[in-house]
């Protein structure tokens, strides 16, 4: 069931393999899309579909490849190409690294970088069209389509294989950074318990402060995500 409420929408699912004492029905919040298809992916996402780990882990991989083309490229004497969007990405995944560095943790490397990124759904035809970035920011476009077979219509279009409905997955910069998004993302790595609906901020803060040497580790991450740098 989904229940449109303020900025969030309110999703409750039957559990399939609820932990004994568990309530059988679950609850999590999900940013509906925007204007243009935009939405915020939570990504803990990952854990129930690892092809979005993936997605996000791809976009790193290519993004260090074509900078070393660029050094190449200048080295040759020749111009470099997308250096803006390029160096934008590299920032993102500088700013990864420093929670794998944290927790040892691949997948907590991936949900930083993920952090970062906003997500569009395509699910129509797409022609000649101009892509506006916020604040006229660049960016890489990281894209993966899906097939939904028996369901009418052709969505974006693209299918190599038959007739199945597709969509695609699009990711770009997101420059709005809020403690909210930052407290979903890593309550579990921070062990903050179950996540709350409300007061992130009071609850990263009393982490922060009392949480000794983790605490102040997070709390420095925590920083720089919010710095958007």
């Amino acid at each position: 069931m989904i229940i449109p409420h303020g900025k969030y929408y309110y999703l409750f699912y039957k559990k399939h393999h609820a932990k004994e004492g568990d309530h059988p029905i679950g609850m999590t919040t999900y940013a509906p899309p925007k204007p243009g298809g935009a939405f915020l992916l939570n990504s803990n996402a990952i854990d129930a579909w690892q092809v979005l780990g993936e997605f996000a882990y791809i976009k790193m991989l290519i993004t260090v490849i074509l900078d070393k083309r660029n050094e190449v490229l200048q080295a040759s004497g020749h111009l470099k190409v997308g250096h803006g969007p390029i160096s934008h990405e590299l920032r993102n995944i500088k700013y990864a690294r420093k929670f794998f560095r944290l927790t040892k943790s691949l997948k907590v490397f991936v949900k930083a970088f993920m952090n970062v990124n906003s997500m569009s759904l395509v699910a129509y035809p797409v022609g000649q069209h101009n892509d506006h970035f916020n604040a006229g920011g660049e960016s890489l476009e990281n894209k993966i389509t899906f097939i939904i077979k028996g369901v009418t219509g052709r969505g974006r279009g693209g299918s190599l294989f038959d007739n199945g409905y597709v969509f695609a997955l699009l990711d770009w910069q997101h420059t709005t950074r809020t403690a909210r998004k930052f407290y979903v993302t890593h309550a579990q790595e921070m062990g903050l318990g179950p996540i709350q609906s409300s007061g992130a901020q009071r609850i990263l803060d009393h982490f922060f402060e009392n949480g000794g040497r983790n605490g102040r580790s997070w709390k420095r991450l925590f920083n720089k995500y919010m710095s958007n740098s």
